[in-house]
């Protein structure tokens, strides 16, 4: 059957629903018993949100918080005063919610709290792969891992009741592949009754130096007491895949575990597997029995080899004599191609294929000689290109640029090629200051996103008013958290539940004592060049704030309303092909068939912003075409 969003948190038990693991999950705060979530958004998570936002499960309170700090923070206190919670947030993610994260496990949360994290091996949306396994083991946070959508939403369920039991929180670690796959789902039990809070435990938990040891001992005590549970067969078990023996027992889970019964099928080989649901504590026993069954172990996982490296330390703790080996050559100079990217069950077979000896069984076809190349675009009448263009005419070939996380980052690829050095969320503005420091003749940019500004941003415009650092600082402001899907941020003047204040950058920027702010349509190019030689030119931090709407959310909006404005066309009698539009302006709307410069109708929104560039004023508006729209 095919259920409306709304009917998802109701349906009764039983029900079927093919489902993506993101939107799974919703059901599962439904089955737990949830009643705060909280986040902010990042791939591969954000589809969580949508589906939360389309479903409205009564009784489940939800928002967009301004950084993942702030949302494991608010989802702490939901838990500490007894409500069942969760927050969740992209890989990256996690390294900002660290300094709460960290300290979960030390505390009594008589709600519980399970904190999911979306892994993103071969970094598809993000600016690194980290491996958030290291993250448990840094606090002694239990962990579970789902290999497909339907464990992520029957793990959930569990990780909850057992974290609300145990008083505690626990990890849930998705990966792309888990959080975007899509399965039939059944669907549990709903709650008879809501969860009613327990309250604020009657203790004071505050890990100062008298406590805090004390505090870590309570989170190695659970991590003891948690051993029991993966010790069972519920997410950690045996199986056999059949086919001719490959000579080894494997471990793994997760993503891995799929991929790796894949490739042992493409290559006609079997093997004993120990499937790891339930990772962290490792289930020792079951891992010490495994072991002594084979001469041989094989670890398969993602990225970085963590379990490998704990069952080596155990083998040599128990006396095994079994070999244990993973699939690369971690830490040693002969092949790191194993800890990187993820593993798809052709990477996976072929490199099996490798140690097996048997040729990988199918043909692949290489398309990249003759597939064009394509770089990431910005999309037709983006703010942020004109805003580009503006500053690169502004600043020229002296200047030094420094990105920041966003739609904008894509300034970094040619034409544009403005942003020598990405970091994370608000770190353009700081590295800028340092930048300048050391080349104080140059003219320093930084970028600046509207959203990442409330996340991350404004403590690096704060340090520049007080120590007085000669910046320029590009915000641009599109009204709305747009790389990841458009959800609203504080300058949105909406949140899930409907309007709320709209916090004006500006406002701040002045009230901190920015000593040069202004304020320019993006899409006026002339005006932005300006803008940002004015800020150039200020001693001392200054800011231009860059506005125009996100245009792919705005022309949305438009075909509802069918009011696109006529698209724009080249006029060739006019045109003396200089090609500024395609080489320096590079609105994907443009194309050249060899002889002529062109514009498709369809891609165009009528933003008119191309003829701004045009030296010969060749580019006019088609009032004679007629949209679909």
């Amino acid at each position: 059957m095919a259920l409306k969003p709304t009917e998802i948190p109701t349906a009764p038990a039983g029900t079927r629903e093919l489902m993506m693991g993101n939107h799974a999950l919703v059901r599962a705060f439904c089955e737990a018993g949830v009643r705060v979530v909280t986040t902010y958004p990042g791939s591969p998570t954000p589809e969580i949100a949508a589906g939360l936002l389309a479903a409205k499960p009564e009784g489940i309170y939800f928002e967009y918080s301004i950084n993942e700090i702030v949302a494991t923070e608010y989802a702490f206190g939901a838990a500490l005063a007894g409500a069942p919670s969760c927050v969740f947030f992209k890989s990256v993610g996690l390294n900002v919610a660290a300094d709460a994260f960290v300290q979960l496990p030390l505390y009594e949360l008589p709600g519980g709290l399970v904190v999911i994290v979306g892994d993103d091996p071969s970094a598809l949306s993000s600016q690194n792969e980290q491996d958030n396994r290291r993250y448990a083991r840094l606090c002694y946070m239990p962990m579970l891992e789902p290999s497909n959508a339907v464990e992520a939403k029957e793990m959930f369920v569990y990780a909850s009741r057992l974290a609300r039991e145990h008083r505690t929180a626990i990890m849930l670690r998705l990966t792309t592949r888990i959080a975007h796959g899509s399965m039939e789902i059944e669907f549990g039990e709903l709650p008879g009754e809501p969860v009613e809070a327990a309250g604020v435990p009657d203790k004071r938990q505050v890990p100062i130096a008298a406590d805090a040891v004390a505090m870590k001992g309570l989170a190695l005590q659970r991590l003891v007491d948690f051993a029991r549970y993966v010790e069972e067969d519920r997410w950690n078990y045996r199986l056999k895949q059949e086919g001719e023996d490959a000579g080894f027992g494997i471990v793994c889970g997760g993503a891995a575990y799929g991929a790796t019964r894949s490739a042992l099928r493409l290559l006609g080989r079997g093997a004993e597997i120990l499937k790891l649901g339930f990772s962290y504590p490792l289930p020792r026993k079951k891992l010490v029995e495994f072991c002594r069954d084979h001469d041989e172990v094989l670890v398969v996982e993602e990225l970085d080899p963590v379990v490998e490296e704990e069952l080596k330390v155990i083998a040599y703790e128990e006396g095994l004599s079994c070999r244990i080996s993973g699939l690369g050559k971690y830490a040693r100079a002969e092949d790191f191609s194993a800890q990187q990217a993820e593993l798809d069950p052709g990477r996976l077979a072929a490199l099996l294929g490798g140690r097996l000896g048997v040729e990988y069984p199918l043909e692949t076809l290489d398309l990249s000689a003759g597939a064009p190349k394509r770089l990431p675009q910005l999309c037709p009448g983006c703010g942020h290109r004109t805003a580009v263009y503006g500053t690169k005419m502004a600043v020229g070939r002296r200047g030094h640029a420094q990105a920041d996380i966003g739609c904008h980052t894509m300034s970094y690829f040619p034409p544009y090629e403005l942003g020598e050095s990405l970091v994370c969320m608000g770190a353009g503005p700081t590295i800028a200051q340092g930048v300048k420091q050391v080349l104080p003749e140059s003219k320093v940019t930084s970028f600046l996103g509207d959203s990442t500004f409330f996340h991350a941003g404004i403590e690096g415009v704060i340090n520049a008013v007080w120590n007085n650092h000669d910046v320029t600082i590009l915000l641009m402001d599109n009204q709305i958290t747009a790389m990841t899907g458009h959800q609203p941020n504080p300058h949105s003047g909406r949140g899930p539940a409907g309007s709320r204040p709209e916090i004006e950058p500006r406002r701040i920027l002045e009230s901190i004592g920015v000593g040069h702010v202004e304020e320019v349509d993006a899409w006026r190019i002339d005006e932005v060049r300006e803008a940002v030689k004015r800020g150039l030119e200020h001693a001392g931090p200054a800011v231009v704030v860059l506005r125009h709407p996100c245009m792919l959310y705005t022309t949305r909006q438009w075909k509802r309303e069918r009011k696109m404005p006529p698209p724009y066309r080249v006029d060739q009698e006019k045109c003396a092909l200089r090609k500024t539009c395609i080489k320096y302006f590079a609105c994907p709307a443009f194309g050249f068939d060899g002889e002529r410069v062109r514009i498709d109708p369809e891609l165009c929104i009528g933003c008119g912003c191309c003829a701004q560039v045009c030296p010969e004023g060749a580019i006019v508006q088609d009032t004679e075409y007629e949209r679909a729209y």
